[in-house]
């Protein structure tokens, strides 16, 4: 009886052994995720995404074979290079080559793009096409995340703020329990890197927990709950949502968007 005692005890601390390596290796492997997307990957991801709602557009047929085969600035006038299946051509913005005229330049994103018109029909270009952003492999949840869906494990989130700069952060839901015995949720996000959108220089800020209803300014850093007092110039990107105590999102507010990966 006694070795049977020992081999069952030896049994469920092997099998709580192996769990918790999983579980280590696991977390592990997000953490080294986290830390190799750039921002430029992390940019060229929302454009990435931006192109796929050019995607669902109705596009006229002659854009089928056309391509932007790059761009420049000099002294002011942009000028952007249109490849078509009789040849390639370069064309300032707001002039016209070969029946095509280009009537915007984009060169704001990480990778530019052209709207283009022919015929009275228009389309929108993009070099952004064909952009590498290191996280092709991946699907995304757009904008909120159910915590059923996050699960209870640290998570990875993308963002661009409503101030134009983009980031990424680590998060994980929490239970707690006051005094009194009552449990409550909690966000916690553990990790967030901001991007200067100009400078392109990244700020870390670590630890801070948002209750229901709670949110957080991530350009300025300034969260509710945290002690600060709000600005006059205050606004949220990132809010925890709280429905009805059983169903709670994180979700971009105010403009900003968020990409959460849910699959690889």
């Amino acid at each position: 009886m006694k070795k049977y005692f020992l081999f069952l005890y030896l049994s469920l601390f092997l099998a709580g052994f192996l769990h918790g390596a999983k579980d280590n290796a696991k977390q592990q492997r997000l953490e080294a995720e986290f830390r190799k997307v750039t921002k430029a990957n992390i940019q060229s991801l929302f454009d990435l995404e931006l192109d796929k709602e050019y995607a669902t557009e109705k596009t006229p047929d002659w854009t089928k074979d056309l391509k932007l085969g790059g761009c420049f600035r000099l002294r002011g006038k942009a000028y952007g290079s249109i490849s078509t299946p009789n040849g390639s051509f370069w064309v300032e913005e707001g002039k016209s080559a070969s029946g095509y005229k280009l009537l915007q330049l984009d060169l704001s994103k990480s990778q530019p793009c052209a709207l283009i018109e022919k015929d009275g029909e228009r389309t929108w270009l993009g070099l952004r096409t064909s952009a590498s952003t290191g996280l092709t492999d991946k699907e995304f949840a757009k904008g909120k995340l159910s915590r059923e869906d996050a699960g209870e494990t640290p998570k990875i989130a993308y963002f661009k703020t409503n101030g134009g700069n983009y980031g990424k952060l680590l998060f994980q839901w929490q239970n707690r329990t006051n005094n009194s015995g009552k449990q409550s949720s909690y966000l916690l996000l553990e990790e967030i890197v901001i991007y200067d959108a100009r400078s392109g220089k990244g700020r870390t800020i670590n630890g801070i927990m948002l209750g229901s209803a709670g949110h957080m300014d991530l350009d300025s850093g300034i969260a509710t709950g945290t002690g600060t007092r709000l600005p006059g110039d205050y606004s949220p990107d990132l809010h925890f949502s709280n429905v009805d105590g059983v169903t709670m999102y994180i979700r971009g507010i105010d403009g900003a968007s968020f990409l959460f990966p849910v699959s690889s």
